[in-house]
C-alpha cells in the first residue's frame, strides 16, 4: 500500500503537485496520522470518515466565517442606511422648523401691524392653514363691546404711600376679605368671580364668512320643561360644546376625528370626511371673544396631532391683537367724536359770532361765506355786511338749530334760522342798495322778520376752524326750535327768491341776483352745485 501511494504521489509533479499539497495535503497528512495511531481494522473506511468530518468541519468554520463578515458589511450598510436617514431627517426637520420659524415671524409681524379686526382674523387663518395644512376660519362670539379704561391723567405731585392693609388685632385684614388668606386656612374666604358672558351666537370670517351659529335652543314643545336639555344629533352644532367646556375650565380645545360620523357637527354643505379642530380664546377678563378653527374636510384626511396646540396657541395671540386693535379703533373714535364736538361747537360760536363780530375766533384765515343769492366773500367782508346789518336790524339773531356730520370728512351740514326782527333804522350795506325806513310800507315796518330754516354746508380744517360755509337757498321744514319764518319770505323762497334778495324784496325792493324758481329748495344741494360753490369761493378768495 505504501508503495502504491508513494508512487501515486510521485506520480503527481510539477504544478499538479502543488495544487494537490495546498488543497489536501495538510487534512490527507492527519487523516493518515489518525490511522496510523489508531491502527483500525478498517483503515480505509477509517481515513474516509476522518476525511469527510475533517472537511465538514472546515466547511461549517468557512461558512460561520462568511456568515459573520456578510453580517459584518451588512450591520456597516445598516449604520450607513441609519446614518444617511438621520441627516435627511435632520435635514428635513431643520427645513420644517426654518419654515415653521418663518411662519411664526410672518404672523407675529403681522399681527403687530394690523389696524382692524379683519386684518387680524386674515393673518390668522392664513397662518393656521399654512401651519396644519387644512382649512381654516374663525368665529367671533356675540361678546358685547367694552369700555376702553382711560389712563389716569399724569400728576406731578407725589404719590401716597398705600393704606396698611393690617386690621387691628381681632378683625379681619382687607386681604383676607378679598379671599388672600391662606389657602384651606380657616375663616378663608373666596373671592367672587365676575360672571362671565355665555355667548349665543357665532358670526364667522374666513372660509365660512357670512355664515351665523346660534346656541342650540331647548325644544319648543307643550309639557316640556322650562330646562329642557336642547335636541342633540340633530346638526346643531359642536362649536358651544367647546366654549361651554372652556368657560367652565375644562379642555381648552376640541378635536372632532370624522367628524361626519358626528350627527350633531354642523355642516354648511354636504357632510364629508375629514376632521374638525376648533380652540375658543379669551380676553383677560377670561370672555369668549371666538373660535378658531381648521379642518381637513377638502382633502378627507386627518389633522396633524398638533393642530390643537397650534390652534390654542395662536387663540391667545389673536386675542392680544384684537385687544389692541379694538382699543386703538376705540380710542380713535372717541378722538374723532371729540374733534367731532368740537367743531360742532366751533360752527355754533361761528355762527352766533357772525353777528357779534367774533367769528373770525373760530374761522381760518381764507374762511369764505356764500350766501343763498348772493356771490361767496371772504370772511372779513361778510362781517363789514353784518356789522351794517345789525344797525338796521339791532334785534338780529342767528339760531343754529341743528349740525349733522356730511359724507365728505369735515363737511358738516348745518342748519340755521336767521331773526332779523324788527327793522328799526336805515339799511346802508356795501354793495346793496340803500332802504330808509320811511320808505316801507306800513306792515313791513312793523313785521318781526324770521327767515325759513336754511341748510346750509360747513367746512371745519384740520385745526377745528371754520373754512367755509355755503348756503343755496335750501330750506327744512319742522325742525326742533325753529319759529314760524315770515310769510312774504316764504313766499319769496317758494318764487325763487332767497335769501337777502327775499328780505329786501320784503322791504319793497328787488335784487337782480337771484336763484332760479325752479331750482330743488327742500331736497340735498346736488353735488355739482356743491362743486361749483366751492370753486367759486375759492376764487373769490383767491
Amino acid at each position: 500500500r505504501r508503495f502504491h501511494l508513494a508512487s501515486m504521489v510521485a506520480a503527481v509533479t510539477g504544478s499538479d503537485a502543488a495544487w494537490l499539497q495546498a488543497n489536501v495535503g495538510d487534512v490527507l497528512a492527519r487523516g493518515m496520522a489518525k490511522v496510523v495511531e489508531t491502527q483500525p481494522d478498517d483503515p480505509v473506511a477509517c481515513l474516509a470518515s476522518f476525511l469527510l468530518s475533517s472537511h465538514a468541519s472546515e466547511r461549517a468554520a468557512a461558512n460561520a466565517a462568511e456568515a459573520e463578515r456578510v453580517a459584518r458589511e451588512r450591520e456597516v450598510m445598516r449604520k450607513e442606511k441609519v446614518a444617511v436617514e438621520l441627516r435627511m431627517e435632520a435635514k428635513r426637520a431643520a427645513a420644517e422648523q426654518a419654515e415653521s420659524d418663518a411662519l411664526e415671524a410672518k404672523l407675529n409681524g403681522a399681527l403687530a401691524e394690523v389696524s382692524t379686526a379683519d386684518q387680524a382674523l386674515d393673518c390668522v387663518i392664513e397662518y393656521v392653514g399654512a401651519k396644519t395644512k387644512s382649512t381654516a376660519y374663525v368665529a367671533l362670539t356675540d361678546l358685547p363691546s367694552k369700555a376702553v379704561a382711560e389712563a389716569p391723567p399724569e400728576s406731578s405731585e407725589p404719590e401716597e404711600p398705600p393704606e396698611s392693609t393690617e386690621a387691628p388685632e381681632g378683625e379681619a385684614s382687607t386681604a383676607e376679605l378679598a379671599g388672600e388668606g391662606e389657602e384651606g386656612g380657616e375663616g378663608s374666604t373666596e373671592s367672587v368671580p365676575k360672571p362671565k358672558h355665555i355667548p349665543n351666537l357665532l358670526s364667522y370670517a374666513g372660509a365660512l364668512s357670512g355664515k351665523a351659529l346660534s346656541r342650540p335652543a331647548a325644544p319648543e314643545e307643550e309639557g316640556e320643561a322650562a330646562d329642557a336639555a336642547p335636541l342633540r344629533g340633530c346638526g346643531e352644532g359642536v362649536s358651544f360644546d367647546a366654549v361651554d367646556a372652556f368657560l367652565e375650565g375644562g379642555a381648552r380645545s376640541l378635536l372632532v376625528k370624522s367628524a361626519f360620523l358626528n350627527r350633531s357637527v354642523k355642516f354648511w354643505g354636504a357632510p364629508r370626511p375629514g376632521d374638525l379642530a376648533m380652540a375658543p380664546f379669551s380676553d383677560e377678563d377670561g370672555d369668549v371673544v371666538g373660535v378658531l378653527y381648521a379642518d381637513s374636510l377638502d382633502n378627507g384626511g386627518g389633522l396633524p396631532k398638533a393642530t390643537a396646540s397650534v390652534l390654542e396657541a395662536v387663540g391667545v395671540k389673536l386675542a392680544a391683537a384684537l385687544k389692541r386693535v379694538w382699543k386703538e379703533e376705540a380710542e380713535a373714535a372717541a378722538r374723532a367724536a371729540a374733534r367731532q364736538a368740537a367743531a360742532v361747537e366751533a360752527i355754533r360760536r361761528f355762527c352766533g359770532g357772525l353777528l357779534e363780530g367774533s367769528a373770525s375766533d373760530d374761522a381760518t384765515p381764507d374762511c369764505v361765506v356764500g350766501l343763498a343769492s348772493a356771490s361767496p366773500q371772504p370772511l372779513a367782508e361778510h362781517l363789514v355786511l353784518c356789522k351794517s346789518m345789525i344797525v338796521a336790524y339791532p334785534d338780529w339773531k342767528v339760531a343754529c338749530l341743528g349740525v349733522e356730520r356730511a359724507a365728505e370728512e369735515g363737511t358738516y351740514t348745518v342748519l340755521t334760522q336767521q331773526r332779523p326782527g324788527v327793522m328799526k333804522a336805515d339799511l346802508e350795506a356795501t354793495g346793496f342798495p340803500t332802504v330808509s325806513l320811511e320808505s316801507l310800507e306800513d306792515e313791513a315796518k312793523e313785521a318781526e322778520v324770521v327767515f325759513p330754516v336754511e341748510r346750509g354746508l360747513f367746512k371745519v380744517a384740520e385745526d377745528g376752524k371754520v373754512s367755509s360755509c355755503v348756503y343755496m337757498g335750501e330750506t327744512a321744514s319742522e325742525v326742533e326750535g325753529e319759529e314760524a319764518p315770515t310769510a312774504t319770505l316764504v313766499d319769496s323762497w317758494a318764487a325763487g327768491t332767497v335769501g337777502l334778495a327775499a328780505l329786501f324784496k320784503h322791504m319793497g325792493v328787488e335784487l337782480a341776483q337771484q336763484i332760479e324758481a325752479d331750482a330743488p329748495q327742500t331736497t340735498e344741494v346736488s353735488a355739482a352745485a356743491e362743486a361749483e360753490t366751492e370753486e367759486s369761493a375759492a376764487a373769490e378768495a383767491e
